[in-house]
């Protein structure tokens, strides 16, 4: 027993389980259904083999039983003969006794049947018995096939016709029925030749000239039935074959295997004999094997089926299969990308023009609602995978193809809301391969252009006809930027001197429609795509067909991108509820800004403006602030504070407060505690915060920026030296901290910069002791900061979003565990208290914006320990730091009547968090006064 056999071995002591089989009926109805066709479509070729083979065999044994009617009387005494014979003797007889002599009879002959007479009755019975009994096996393998088909539809469950199928098939091959059909062939073409062998030696003693005209006829007989049957050793696709072929083919394998080569074989491969089992697989195997002329044939294939599309109908089906064959869900597919190409420049064919009518043909009116939409949406979808093949890198722009009329067509006919997903992709794609196919030719004009203009300075007149038409060409119309090509049609075509000057300029035109003829193409498709509410067709694969590799200065495009930008924001409706990025306006904002990317900061384009000033903090953390757009939105705020956004749309009083709000917006963004949000030095805040400054701190929005920035810029100090710090202030000396402090600095310290840590923020356990002071600055100044913010509420003055603001700096705020002065500790208890006392109910939110954060954490935690007595003091997590009496007698004060004023029906308690915290401070001041400390 084989491995293999070895290994797929039933198992001993398996039990069937019914029900195991039942669920496996559709993997076997697959299986009998495969099967099926394959031994049905073999049983009934043999079948019509067979039929052809008894036909042919009785009309051939008929006629050769004629003749042998005829030769079989040669083998045998002729009785006319013997009549003769003794005619003569008795004449001889009589004759003798009329002359008185006496006469001896002779003796009798013995009859020999002549040597061609025996050969050709030998050949031709011979004949007949291989003739009939070819009939024979033919009428027993038409039973057989039968029979075969009959027993294998017996039953009707998937799983045992499935084991029936296999079970016949595999008696099939062991008991070799394909080499029992391949000799019934044999047989007959062998009966036929003897049956010409014979017929030779039947004419020979009749007439040698006859004999002769039989005897080439049969050897060109066998010669062609020798070359047959060797052709398809040579050529495996070749149509002809005997069953003798087989046969030859096994031995040329058997003496390749031996010589490590086949003496006759395809100029297309090389064989491989180790590879191919029979005939049909070798053939198989060439057939599909990558070559030139596999290439070759493929291509004359598809040529041969575009041409037999005669009508819409039969063409459709072509086109919706070309999508499949160019791009796979994510990438190209690159094995067909050259078929289509030379199909497309084909000019018998014209692919492109038939494509075109065939979306045409959706106009007609003759096709339903239901077959338009299919219809339109197979073309779009073809255009789109025709033009979005690109050539590959290092390959010329020549392979791009030209879609002037194609997109001349589409801009014209502005299908329906139900596939312009599909149209505004494929209008970019097709934009795109006719600017690549221009790309070239622009090339080649520049050279020409260049010789113009030496031909110009030396004093002769250029021939500038070539250029005239170009520029008159219909494919620069597709393009904005060709208007300023344009202007020269005139100039050049009246050859005004100075001549050489516009040439030159000309140039420049060219080269500067080469560069911003991309990014034209890139926007327009952002602000097709903006109109849509979803994303349009395969918008990630399109981005990468038109995306540019090597960008260009922002200068060369910048003003484009504004007014795009500023187009796409203004069509987009956006909710600021979203939590999350599930609007596809967003992405498309948002890969719309990755473009704006100036090297030194720029009055920030008003477009980017509009969309902070519409979309939430969490949002635009995902979109805007994980690249370098954030770091360029920071560096052109002072400058778009002080001149406004670019591309102005209002009066600049009324954009400036929108870059006021849009800069708020972008300050709130995700706090920077977690180590993981991108931070800036101190660098860059300060200029931000000075142009902050220079407005009156009387308006509700600067006086909630200048809190939000000066949070920003007092945690930047924590970030590690680069080239943008070096130099500056040490951070405890930065004017942004508190002058005054409860934390003793040690003098070593104040001159120190912040060295790169692998950790920025802060930390749990500081690194170092001048980490651990510098936090200690930085929380005592945030907690400064919302005693500012607080301090400045009053009944006639809300700062702008007060509640978000005032969370945001609350957020910001890690767990106090050191020392605060007490003039951030009395001016905190009075801005908490006089929020409580307006009694407004935003302003009771503020308070419990306050109660949730991390500021009164420390009495949170102390208070939590009130159920257990016996655990000392000094073990509390908690830390007193409100150490001034009369602040922490006004906060405990305030927060016993706002516990009071929350009790209701609803909630007769007060909240535990509140409970907590007056625990805690009433503990830890307990410990305060013990300890003496004021």
């Amino acid at each position: 027993m084989s491995g293999v056999e070895a290994t797929l071995q039933m198992p001993e002591r398996t039990p069937m389980d019914p029900s195991k089989e039942a669920a496996a009926s559709k993997l076997w109805a697959v299986y009998v259904s495969e099967a099926e066709k394959y031994d049905k479509s073999l049983v009934e070729s043999w079948k019509s083999d067979m039929e052809g083979m008894l036909i042919f065999a009785g009309l051939f044994s008929a006629s050769l039983t004629a003749f042998l009617i005829e030769s079989y009387k040669t083998l045998v005494p002729d009785s006319g003969d013997s009549t003769v014979q003794i005619l003569t003797q008795i004449s001889q007889q009589l004759a003798a006794a009329a002359n008185g002599s006496t006469f001896e009879p002779p003796a009798p002959i013995h009859f020999t049947p002549s040597t061609s007479s025996f050969i050709c009755n030998a050949l031709w019975f011979l004949s007949l018995g291989l003739s009939l009994t070819c009939a024979l096996i033919a009428t027993l393998v038409e039973q057989w096939a039968r029979d075969f088909l009959h027993k294998a539809d017996m039953r009707s469950s998937p799983f045992i016709r499935a084991r029936i199928f296999s079970y016949l098939y595999y008696g099939l091959k062991r008991f070799k029925m394909h080499t029992v059909v391949d000799i019934i062939p044999l047989l007959l073409h062998t009966s036929l030749f003897l049956f010409l062998a014979g017929l030779v030696a039947f004419l020979l003693p009749i007439n040698i000239s006859i004999a002769t005209v039989a005897a080439v006829l049969s050897a060109v007989m066998v010669a062609a039935y020798t070359l047959l049957t060797m052709l398809p050793v040579w050529f495996l696709n070749c149509p002809y074959r005997t069953p003798l072929s087989t046969a030859f083919w096994g031995i040329s394998q058997t003496f390749a295997s031996i010589w490590l080569r086949t003496p006759f074989q395809d100029s297309e491969s090389q064989a491989d004999p180790s590879s191919k089992s029979t005939m049909v697989e070798a053939m198989s195997q060439r057939a599909t094997e990558k070559s030139a002329g596999r290439f070759l044939r493929d291509y004359r294939a598809l040529e041969w089926t575009v041409k037999s599309l005669a009508d819409d109908t039969e063409f459709e089906p072509f086109v919706e299969g070309l999508p499949d064959v160019l791009w796979g869900p994510v990438y190209r597919r690159y094995g067909y990308e050259d078929y289509i190409h030379k199909l497309m420049r084909n000019p018998d064919l014209r692919l492109q023009h038939r494509i075109e009518s065939l979306l045409r043909s959706c106009d007609s009116g003759l096709l339903s609602l239901e077959a338009t939409k299919r219809r339109r949406i197979t073309c779009y979808k073809a255009l789109w995978a025709i033009a979005g093949v690109q050539p590959r890198p290092g390959f010329s722009d020549d392979q791009s193809l030209d879609f002037t009329l194609l997109c001349d067509f589409l801009l014209l006919h502005k299908p329906g809301l139900e596939v312009l997903h599909y149209s505004v992709s494929a209008l970019a794609h097709l934009r795109w391969s006719t600017f690549r196919s221009m790309k070239s030719y622009l090339a080649t004009l520049v050279e020409y252009l260049v010789q113009c203009k030496a031909e110009a300075e030396a004093g002769h007149t250029p021939n500038l006809k070539r250029v005239a038409a170009y520029l008159r060409s219909s494919s620069l119309d597709l393009f904005p930027a060709s208007s300023r090509l344009r202007n020269y049609l005139s100039k050049i075509t009246a050859a005004s001197p100075p001549l050489s000057l516009i040439i030159l300029e000309l140039i420049q035109a060219i080269e500067e429609f080469g560069i911003t003829t991309p990014y034209q193409i890139l926007f327009q498709y952002f602000e097709d795509s903006a109109q849509l509410q979803s994303e349009p067709y395969r918008w990630d694969s399109t981005l990468n067909v038109i995306s540019i590799p090597n960008p260009a200065d922002y200068s060369a495009f910048g003003n484009m991108l504004e007014a795009g930008l500023g187009r796409v924001v203004n069509r987009c409706h956006f909710s600021d509820s979203s939590e999350v990025v599930t609007n596809f306006n967003d992405i498309v904002v948002d890969t719309f800004c990755r473009y704006w990317r100036p090297d030194e900061p720029v009055p920030i384009p008003h477009g980017i403006i509009t969309y902070l000033n519409n979309r939430n903090a969490v949002v635009l953390n995902q979109l805007l602030c994980t690249e370098r757009i954030g770091l360029l939105l920071w560096s052109s705020f002072p400058i778009t504070l002080s001149h406004g956004p670019s591309s102005p749309q209002a009066p600049h009083s009324i954009l400036l407060d929108e870059v006021k709000t849009a800069l708020w917006s972008l300050a709130r963004i995700t706090p920077t505690l977690p180590t993981s949000v991108i931070r800036y030095s101190p660098a860059i805040y300060e200029p931000v915060l000075a142009a902050v400054e220079a407005f009156s701190n009387t308006s509700p929005v600067i006086f909630s920026l200048n809190c939000m920035l000066k949070s920003r810029l007092v945690d930047s100090l924590l970030c590690g030296s680069d080239s943008s710090s070096r130099g500056r202030v040490p951070p405890l000396r930065h004017p942004s901290l508190p002058t005054a402090t409860a934390i003793v600095v040690p003098p070593e310290f104040l001159e120190a910069q912040v060295v790169d840590s692998p950790e920025s923020g802060f930390l749990e356990e500081p690194v170092d002791p001048f980490h651990r002071v510098l936090q200690c600055r930085i929380i005592e100044a945030k907690i400064g900061l919302v005693a500012e913010f607080l301090d400045g509420i009053r009944p006639d003055f809300i700062p702008y979003r007060a509640g978000e603001t005032l969370r945001y700096l609350c957020d910001n705020i890690p767990t106090p565990r050191s020392e605060i002065h007490e003039t951030h500790q009395t001016r905190f208890a009075s801005g908490i208290r006089r929020v409580f006392e307006s009694g407004k109910p935003d302003n009771m939110n503020l308070l419990d914006t306050i109660i949730k954060s991390e500021i009164f954490e420390p009495y949170f935690d102390a208070g939590l320990y009130q159920v257990a007595p016996d655990v000392p003091v000094n073990s509390h997590s908690g830390y007193a730091w409100l150490q001034d009496l009369s602040a922490c007698s006004r906060i405990q004060e305030m927060l016993e009547k706002y516990s009071k004023a929350l009790i209701s029906p609803d909630a007769p308690s007060v909240p535990a968090r509140i409970q907590a915290i007056l625990a805690g401070l009433e503990l830890l001041q307990t410990t305060v006064d013990t300890v003496g400390v004021k």
